[in-house]
């Protein structure tokens, strides 16, 4: 492989493209307030604008009837494929404050009442009936044309590319004639903002810099944005760990970076859900707190709804007429967490891991650092308190970084430096591949290779967010941060799907060797749940599910204990599934989980740490 340019030697984008906030469109609505208030102009024959009431009127044979307060059909909308049509409705509330809202065409068509609904709802005056008020909308023919943003994401029109953030807004390099408007345009969630962006950056990424999880998650969640301009697949990351390795913080850290950090999905919704958030999250990031592990049934379920949201495409369906419809599909990055690595999840659930998911979503570990998830507390106290002040500051200022990394990614595009991106982007991954081949005993495989292509494009969304001053870390610390992180996966990878075999037994016999003291024997003393890792007699040695799992990490331990039972070491129980076994009542009341080893076949006198001939 090619040896690529040092760090510092990386074409880099224009650091201050689109200094000018101004040219940011966010709504195509251009006339001002009083030009509304005065100026209706464009109604239909047979309606008039009374100035004195202040009202839109039917014209008949009684005279003027008032119909609704002032608005207008300001533009008539499509989409690039021409499939999907809207207006943009501009009025005057009864605050008489100025709005917008988008009406779907097929909504006028079949439903007066819920369109007069929603503009009674968001203050418009109504006096008319709703089949009254929607038949002049009907009629209405707007003086100016826009482009319709029917989903979340990049939208490529003639002449420019915007981007549809979650909440409806559209941003774009510059107005233009022919705006790009959304469907949720004037409908903003008020709550998708909180603080600065200066608040954030001194705050949440600050904390974040030195920790490499941290800094991994908060670039994730950007790259979902240049994943569709670099041509790389959609997938993510799980971030495992036990209670209090700091998995959930560093996802509250990602999700701050569009919205507010307790808005993180759970996993306890149905799979249209999860295909519903999945399109919502086109193009962005998609983040989905804690997996339950230890429940079979969910666990089953989840692996499908894994598989499709790591593959981008929702169920195929059929409409009323039983047409075929075109099944919903997404680029994203997806970041969740959960208590066991993905391998471990469905070997719980007697499930195989698909090879398919095995690439789409790697496993991070969050216990690899000093202090679990984290490498450095910034003086903190403790973990604890480190965590809780990255929470509360993730609750504080929420919802800019996303925006500002999109703006000046649009500005670059527009400016003619895709290219540039893609370039760094090839030598950033050239620079990885390097960086991760060294000392491997083998050569990097094709699955890995594709999942080392969204290490890159997180390497490079962390890096640029850099440069451009949104994020508190230099471009090194972004490389060394994914390259850490990178080797971590690619070990655990490689440990997990190797053949146990010996090493399992290995594991087990240096763990006895060295911690037999905690090791209950029950013909002469007692066994207390909370003190031993397991006990032993004359024939087994009973270790607890959770210190089997601990010596076999990063290996699956469902793997671990399916190798031993090849060899004939495992003694299988009652729990089938899972091939452990339940402590009896007398020694356990709570009955906890354990395995059971023949302790001929560990090779280790048990009763004395002493190693057999």
């Amino acid at each position: 492989m090619p040896h690529s340019a040092p760090a510092s030697e990386f074409v880099c984008l224009s650091a201050n493209a689109n200094r000018d906030q101004g040219d940011w469109q966010r709504s195509g609505a251009s006339s001002s307030e009083e030009d509304l208030r005065v100026d209706i102009t464009g109604l239909p024959e047979g309606y008039t604008y009374d100035h004195a009431r202040r009202a839109i009127c039917i014209v008949n044979r009684r005279g003027a009837e008032p119909l609704c307060g002032p608005l207008r059909v300001a533009i008539s909308l499509r989409n690039p494929a021409g499939t999907a049509r809207a207006v943009v409705i501009e009025y005057l509330d009864i605050e008489d404050r100025r709005r917008t809202l988008v009406i779907a065409a097929g909504d006028l068509v079949r439903s007066a009442s819920d369109v007069a609904a929603q503009l009674a709802e968001r203050g418009l005056a109504v006096m008319g009936t709703p089949s009254q008020l929607v038949r002049l909308l009907r009629q209405w023919i707007p003086a100016r044309d826009g482009w319709l943003a029917t989903e979340a994401g990049w939208i490529t029109v003639p002449g420019q590319r915007a981007y549809q953030l979650p909440n409806g807004s559209i941003l774009c390099a510059s107005k233009q004639r022919m705006p790009v408007i959304g469907l949720k345009d004037g409908a903003h969630a008020e709550n998708t903002v909180s603080g600065s962006l200066e608040g954030w950056r001194n705050g949440v990424a600050a904390l974040a810099r030195g920790n490499p999880l941290a800094m991994f998650t908060i670039s994730a969640a950007l790259a979902g944005a240049i994943l569709e301009p670099l041509g790389v697949e959609g997938g993510g990351y799980n971030v495992h760990g036990g209670t209090s390795s700091g998995k959930t913080t560093v996802l509250m850290a990602a999700q701050s970076v569009f919205g507010p950090p307790d808005d993180m999905m759970q996993w306890h919704a149905t799979e249209s859900a999860f295909e519903a958030a999945a399109r919502s999250a086109k193009d962005g990031a998609m983040i989905v707190d804690e997996i339950p592990t230890r429940d079979r049934g969910v666990t089953k379920a989840i692996g499908r709804v894994l598989y499709m949201l790591a593959n981008g495409t929702g169920k195929k369906r059929s409409n009323m007429r039983l047409a075929d419809v075109r099944p919903a599909d997404w680029r994203t990055m997806l970041l969740t967490s959960a208590e066991a690595s993905l391998t471990e999840i469905h070997a719980a659930a007697g499930l195989d891991m698909p090879e398919g998911l095995t690439v789409r979503l790697a496993d991070i570990r969050a216990k690899s650092w000093v202090y679990g998830g984290f490498a450095e507390i910034h003086g903190y106290d403790s973990p604890a308190s480190f965590s809780d002040a990255l929470k509360s500051m993730a609750r504080r200022d929420y919802g800019h970084a996303g925006p500002a990394f999109l703006k000046r990614l649009i500005a670059a595009e527009h400016a003619g430096e895709g290219d540039k991106l893609r370039q760094l982007y090839v030598m950033i991954l050239s620079d990885l591949q390097q960086k991760i081949s060294t000392g491997l005993d083998r050569p990097l495989e094709g699955p890995e290779t594709r999942v080392l292509r969204r290490f890159a494009a997180v390497s490079l969304a962390g890096q640029i967010a850099s440069r451009w001053g949104i994020v508190a870390w230099t471009p090194q610390e972004m490389r060394n941060a994914t390259a850490e992180i990178a080797n971590r996966w690619l070990a655990q990878r490689r440990q997990q799907l190797a053949q146990p075999s010996a090493e399992v037994i290995g594991r087990i016999r240096d763990y006895l060797s060295q911690h037999m003291d905690r090791f209950a024997d029950l013909g002469a003393g007692t066994f207390d749940a909370g003190v031993h890792d397991g006990w032993y007699d004359a024939e087994t040695i009973a270790l607890s599910t959770e210190v089997f799992a601990e010596i076999m990490q990063p290996m699956a331990a469902r793997t671990a204990a399916r190798e031993l039972l090849a060899k004939g070491a495992l003694i299988p129980g009652g729990e089938a599934q899972s091939l452990q076994q339940r402590r009896s009542p007398r020694i356990d009341p709570n009955r906890g989980r354990e395995y059971w080893v023949r302790k001929a076949a560990v090779g280790l006198d048990a009763c004395s740490g002493r190693q057999d001939n």
